[in-house]
């Protein structure tokens, strides 16, 4: 499941701006999105929210969905187990309770807000998801949170659909202005920060990204909280290959907080990276037991049980990722790679077939038939 910064946040906008790192330079190319969403974002920032009240500070509380929601509201519910994503149960719950909230109050922002993320975060479905948000930004223009899910959901919607060059160059400057325009509206607005240094990290300085500036947002980030502060420094740390230095920041980060999957996770790696493969698998293990329901903890844990040279043990956790989410790929090829490495050519052969029963476009069903026409 996606969720805003427990998604490795964005390791998929790192990704994105990666496979379209010149997209600055075309600026001017940005039009992607609707003319009244364009609109918005050409506007000024108001002075004042719409509630009357000043601008936040850097130094004040971010708030976040569904914090201003009444305790009694359903709406609050759908929010807190949006955040919690407890499995699927507490996803059936929340889609219940969208129903009922679509039929009744269609027209609110935080409704469609909820809907919104729901789509992308929890359903994989970031397609369906920004015409939703850009309803909601409509309806609530000074809104940083719908500004922040609208510009990650185009973000994810980019990478999911494998965009071509000349729809990142359109569309991906509209993300980053979306997660600038949060940041503007809501300074202590944690995620958008996140956000923000990763796209700066993977660009240029020359077309407004570079390490510096995504350092000094790390570093703002690091002043609202210390946790994903040490994070965002790990990441750029580990993304220019400073693996002792990313190590340590990410240890940082879960002295602050041992809860968050996604350092584990990242820290898992970078110590197999650092050829000290046993000491990633506590971290993987610590993935699957806080988010036992999650495909990619598994798949995260086979690849730890790999590098530690625990071949069937990682089989299974492959295995185990597959039964929990039928088309995740990553797992199915990680498989296959693995048994065809123990020279179990058969078996491979079995796996990437069974990719491509439901993955025909990607690099790893290409790999898969590459596999098969050599056999």
């Amino acid at each position: 499941m996606f969720s805003p910064i427990r998604i490795a946040l964005l390791l998929f906008f790192a990704a994105l701006m990666a496979g379209g790192i010149y997209i600055f330079f075309f600026r001017e190319l940005g039009s992607g999105g609707s003319d009244d969403l364009r609109a918005i974002l050409a506007s000024d920032v108001p002075a004042q929210s719409e509630s009357g009240t000043k601008s936040k500070a850097l130094d004040d509380a971010s708030i976040q969905s569904g914090e201003s929601i009444g305790e009694d509201d359903p709406l609050r519910e759908v929010f807190d187990l949006l955040e919690r994503d407890d499995g699927p149960e507490s996803m059936e719950r929340a889609e219940a309770l969208m129903q009922t909230l679509l039929e009744t109050r269609p027209d609110e922002a935080q409704v469609l807000l909820a809907k919104g993320r729901l789509l992308y975060m929890h359903q994989s479905k970031p397609d369906e998801a920004r015409p939703v948000l850009e309803q909601a930004l409509k309806l609530s223009p000074n809104d940083a949170d719908i500004h922040f899910h609208l510009g990650s959901a185009i973000g994810l919607d980019l990478m999911m659909s494998g965009a071509g060059m000349m729809r990142m160059m359109r569309e991906g400057p509209l993300a980053v202005e979306l997660f600038e325009r949060a940041a503007e509206l809501n300074p202590g607005h944690v995620d958008s920060r996140m956000a923000l240094c990763m796209s700066y990290l993977m660009m240029p300085a020359m077309f407004g990204g570079g390490r510096d500036k995504a350092e000094e947002m790390a570093d703002a980030v690091l002043y609202l909280d210390r946790a994903k502060g040490f994070f965002a420094h790990a990441s750029i740390h580990h993304q220019q290959g400073e693996l002792e230095e990313a190590i340590a920041s990410f240890q940082k980060s879960l002295a602050e907080d041992a809860t968050d999957e996604r350092v584990h996770n990242m820290l898992g790696y970078a110590l197999i990276q650092a050829k000290r493969p046993m000491e990633a698998l506590p971290h993987f293990e610590k993935v699957v037991e806080l988010k036992p329901h999650e495909a990619n903890g598994h798949d995260s844990l086979g690849d730890g049980l790999k590098a530690c040279e625990k071949f069937e043990a990682a089989i299974a956790s492959y295995d185990k990722a597959i039964e929990l989410d039928p088309e995740f790929s990553t797992s199915v090829a990680h498989k296959a790679e693995l048994l065809i490495e123990l020279g179990r050519e058969a078996e491979a052969a079995e796996a990437y077939r069974y990719l491509l029963s439901f993955e025909d476009s990607s690099a790893l069903a290409e790999s898969a038939r590459d596999f098969l026409e050599s056999q």
